[in-house]
């Protein structure tokens, strides 16, 4: 193997262990909510606690919103985002929390670590103390 080429694969590897561990991040944090979410509920309301659509989105996001150079850019793409993350929500019909996963990944992607633990610690906290409402 070429120096070259070791160094290439050296940063492919760096790259790759760097969006797995934002990954894993994401869905913890989007499981850690639908556990919160589904912790008083009757066993026929409850549903799965993470919305993997929600989940691939915000993912897809985060990786998008990391790879584009431009600020302008960054505020279009996160426009788009919300868009989509209101129709997900609206279609799903479900307790789930789609919007803090979204901004979660976009925080996580455009590099504001310290806003995105904010964020998650936050939702979890309102998760925890709102009750569901009674049908």
């Amino acid at each position: 193997m070429t120096p070259e080429l070791r160094h290439f694969a050296g940063l492919a590897f760096h790259e790759l262990w760097g969006l797995l561990s934002l990954f894993i991040i994401l869905w913890l944090v989007a499981w850690f909510m639908g556990f919160v979410t589904n912790r008083s509920l009757r066993p026929a309301e409850r549903s799965a606690p993470v919305n993997s659509l929600a989940l691939i989105c915000s993912f897809a996001l985060l990786i998008v919103l990391k790879r584009v150079p431009g600020d302008n850019l960054h505020l279009l793409i996160v426009s788009g985002a919300m868009v989509i993350t209101a129709i997900i929500a609206a279609s799903s019909g479900t307790r789930r929390p789609v919007l803090p996963i979204m901004l979660l990944g976009a925080l996580l992607g455009l590099g504001l670590n310290l806003s995105a633990i904010v964020l998650a610690v936050t939702s979890v906290l309102v998760l925890l103390f709102t009750r569901p409402r009674s049908k």
